[in-house]
């Protein structure tokens, strides 16, 4: 068999070398994708990005209602308060009465 194309090399995980068989049809497909392939890479990076980006802000949004939820601690504290004065003072009401 007589071999067609020529061969191209590929680098793989271990960044050997291989060489491999391929048609002059795919050697110019192979051009076409590599020239494809920074933008394809850039765009994809873009998307990523924006997705990280809507993440963190429904994060912050989801905090801002729990927040806007939960009562402040100043509040709280102060709630209570009243209700230990409104007690001490029923006590000494009943105090007085005896």
């Amino acid at each position: 068999k007589r071999r067609r194309g020529g061969t191209r090399q590929i680098r793989g995980k271990n960044e050997e070398v291989r060489e491999v068989n391929m048609s002059n049809r795919q050697k110019g497909r192979n051009k076409e994708e590599d020239k494809a392939k920074p933008q394809r890479r850039e765009e994809k990076t873009r998307q990523a990005i924006r997705k990280k980006e809507k993440k963190k802000e429904t994060e912050r949004e989801v905090r801002r209602n729990k927040n806007d939820e939960r009562p402040d601690r100043t509040t709280k504290a102060r709630n209570r308060h009243n209700e230990t004065e409104k007690k001490e003072r029923e006590r000494k009401k009943v105090n007085q009465g005896k």
